[in-house]
């Protein structure tokens, strides 16, 4: 194997770690919420022992630094399920979604070698392109009336408020097309540099203005898999 594959394979652990890690923090934070007179009980078997399952999650997000193990990623599969099902899938989907996708991609990582990454890499690919076919099929994207009243809906402060509808219809255009084009910047791992470079500075902001911290870590985590695929396309195609 070459050494970018291991550096991938290295780089979407320490990431996806981190993430999760995160999350079991949050999830301490807010524990009430999943006991029986919580909005969201998980019963059983986390009644008997809150604090020790949320220890639980919290030990199998660190070993994934250690261990590239298919059955601590499936308990952490399960977990997400486990959650996702009590809150009725209202609760951080799409960072449960990307989640799952990484897991699921380590997991087949451990039987065929690269496949995983190329897994892990398709569907954050494909996470970006069909968020911005949405946006363009619909016209307040289109006119930027939709990216305004996100702005507007910060749990800070609302944001640019004094802009004009134009300048808000071309951000909302730069958007779209960055969305739309991040996907066939894999070809070419220069311009796909550029686009990690872009998805890193909007993920970070859609994190300090909505507050969606776990978007920014989880998507960070798929980075290693699309850059080594863009280096296995280009070596398969000449292509770089």
């Amino acid at each position: 194997m070459p050494e970018s594959y291991y550096t991938a394979l290295t780089l979407t652990r320490i990431f996806l770690s981190f993430a999760l890690i995160f999350q079991s923090l949050e999830y301490f934070k807010i524990k009430k919420v999943f006991a029986n007179n919580g909005i969201w009980p998980l019963g059983w078997p986390y009644d008997l022992w809150p604090n020790g399952w949320l220890i639980f999650r919290l030990v199998l997000s660190v070993l994934i630094l250690f261990i590239h193990s298919v059955f601590v990623y499936l308990l952490l599969i399960i977990s997400i399920i486990w959650i996702a099902r009590a809150c009725a899938k209202s609760f951080n989907g799409g960072s449960d979604s990307m989640s799952m996708v990484v897991l699921m991609g380590l997991s087949i990582e451990v039987f065929f070698p690269k496949a995983g990454l190329f897994y892990i890499a398709i569907q954050s690919l494909m996470s970006y392109l069909i968020s911005g076919f949405i946006k363009i099929k619909n016209a307040d994207w289109r006119s930027g009336f939709a990216l305004k009243a996100y702005l507007q809906i910060s749990p800070y402060v609302p944001l640019f408020p004094s802009l004009k509808s134009s300048t808000y219809s071309l951000l909302s255009g730069l958007v779209i097309v960055f969305e739309l084009f991040f996907a066939f910047s894999i070809v070419h791992t220069p311009t796909l540099e550029v686009f990690l470079a872009l998805g890193l500075i909007f993920h970070m902001f859609v994190a300090i203005v909505f507050g969606l911290n776990r978007f920014l870590h989880i998507w960070i985590a798929t980075y290693p898999a699309l850059y080594f695929l863009s280096l296995y396309l280009n070596r398969l195609f000449f292509l770089g």
